[in-house]
């Protein structure tokens, strides 16, 4: 009985750290596309849980073929304020950052916060990237303060193979 209550304890204790570390990791859901239809067709949704998603993360990813810079991409803090999508949570916002470079389901992309300016302001990431003169967009909202590690949460799910395959053939039609 002794010796099966110690490997019974040996197994949590070891397994414990496994648990944790699992728990660290973002988990992402995906959920219906939450917005009206626009110029442009709906994409696809996502609820983050689990570690860099702070108190909740949503993902909004979408394609927006022809729209894009064709020789440079989204090059510069102009270009992801005109493709972003950061006025479907909000008509009114404002940056608080310059973009910054970032790769993007193997492309050159930018990634900027913005803060909406309504009567419960919150945080988004705009992430956008693109090629051949066709850009993908998302959106990452995080609330009222974007979590910490929302940005490489967001950017990580963008660059897993299946999703990042998943953007090239729509950005190729698909």
């Amino acid at each position: 009985m002794r010796r099966a209550l110690a490997l019974a304890s040996l197994c949590a204790a070891l397994a414990a750290p496994v648990f944790a570390r699992a728990q660290d990791k973002p988990v992402w859901q995906e959920a219906p596309w939450p917005f009206l239809r626009d110029a442009w067709p709906n994409g696809r949704a996502f609820n983050c849980v689990g570690g860099g998603c702070g108190a909740g993360l949503s993902l909004y990813v979408r394609t927006k073929n022809g729209f894009c810079d064709c020789a440079r991409g989204v090059a510069d803090d102009d270009e992801i304020d005109r493709v972003g999508d950061v006025y479907l949570v909000a008509p009114d916002f404002k940056p608080l950052a310059t973009s910054l470079p970032r790769d993007l389901a193997g492309m050159n992309g930018r990634i900027r916060l913005y803060e909406t300016m309504s009567a419960k302001p919150e945080q988004v990431l705009s992430l956008a990237g693109g090629r051949d003169c066709n850009a993908f967009v998302a959106l990452a909202a995080g609330g009222a303060a974007f979590p910490e590690k929302g940005a490489d949460a967001a950017a990580d799910f963008i660059n897993t193979p299946g999703f990042s395959k998943w953007i090239a053939a729509k950005q190729n039609g698909g």
